[in-house]
């Protein structure tokens, strides 16, 4: 678990680092990445541009589908290059993760989720917070600007962020110290985002959300940083939402029904908990969005199209 943790913040950690911050050996940490990814758990690396850099609207939409077959809808709502995730749990119930590029994109995005997924019982959430183990997600300087190269690199290490910059630096003949040098650039003002595309149910093992409503006045902030402590070697992140202060979500695993069930008792004594709701996640599918058809179109031109964000602009 604190090792997919770690991966996910930054797929691009050194086996050694890791190997040292877990007391493992380097053979272990090795094994270990290895097996998941034979099981399934670990189901790649992907690279792209920070959510955080761009900084559009991020939906969650929640609800329970009526249609009468789970992966035709799913295939339905990938037709939207909005959408990047969507989670399919126990009884069609579905949770839907989409990226805007303003507010005024929420309502032509719901008409277009309500036809495809034939939802009811429909909870609309933007979020305002990520966190997963102890750090927040989402920073990013976007006062920085990026030029085509950076483009580039980001783009060739998308399906892959844990492809060597040698590599990188041969696809696009540039030298290994430049790759590099701008690689270095693009991780420290946050612009770049390698993680992990976590499947922990593909162990046998159960992954899912929990619906967390709080008591009218309590702090929200506080209450999920009680709940990841309380738990948090089976918490994998919580989220919060702008406009449903009384609303967190967790992102759980467990070894087993009875397990999870704990996992819910013992959040139900938080303080300032109201009530839990698990969701149990039958299957999950990412998809690429309008951010990664954007960093494929900037690494083809030499100088980016101007998109209305100063931070988004730049020339080599």
């Amino acid at each position: 678990m604190r090792l997919c943790g770690r991966l996910i913040l930054n797929s691009r950690t050194p086996y050694r680092e890791l190997a040292d911050e877990l007391g493992l050996s380097l053979q272990a940490v090795h094994r270990r990445i290895q097996v998941m990814q034979e099981q399934g758990v670990i189901a790649g690396f992907p690279g792209g541009l920070a959510i955080g850099f761009v900084n559009p609207v991020v939906l969650y939409v929640f609800g329970t589908s009526s249609a009468a077959n789970m992966e035709e809808v799913v295939a339905d709502l990938r037709r939207d290059d909005r959408t990047y995730i969507v989670l399919v749990c126990a009884r069609n119930y579905l949770s839907i993760g989409a990226l805007l590029r303003t507010h005024d994109e929420i309502e032509d995005y719901m008409e277009f989720v309500r036809r495809s997924a034939d939802l009811t019982d429909v909870t609309i959430c933007i979020m305002s917070l990520t966190q997963l183990g102890g750090e927040k997600v989402g920073w990013a300087d976007r006062e920085k600007e990026l030029s085509t190269l950076d483009y580039r690199i980001i783009n060739a290490l998308r399906p892959d962020a844990r492809r060597p910059v040698d590599a990188v630096a041969a696809e696009l003949n540039i030298s290994a110290a430049t790759a590099r040098r701008r690689l270095n650039r693009l991780m420290e003002i946050g612009a770049f985002s390698a993680s992990m595309d976590w499947r922990p149910s593909a162990s046998g093992q159960i992954e899912a959300q929990l619906h967390v409503r709080l008591r009218e006045g309590a702090d929200r902030n506080a209450v999920g940083s009680a709940l990841t402590a309380r738990s948090s070697a089976h918490v994998v992140a919580f989220i919060t939402f702008s406009n449903l202060p009384r609303f967190l979500l967790l992102v759980v695993w467990a070894r087993s029904l009875r397990e999870l069930g704990d996992l819910v008792s013992s959040s139900e004594k938080v303080e300032g908990v109201e009530a839990v709701s698990p969701n149990i996640i039958i299957s999950e599918a990412r998809f690429d969005t309008w951010i990664d058809k954007m960093v494929m179109e900037r690494a083809r031109t030499r100088r980016p199209a101007g998109a209305g964000r100063s931070d988004l602009q730049s020339a080599d």
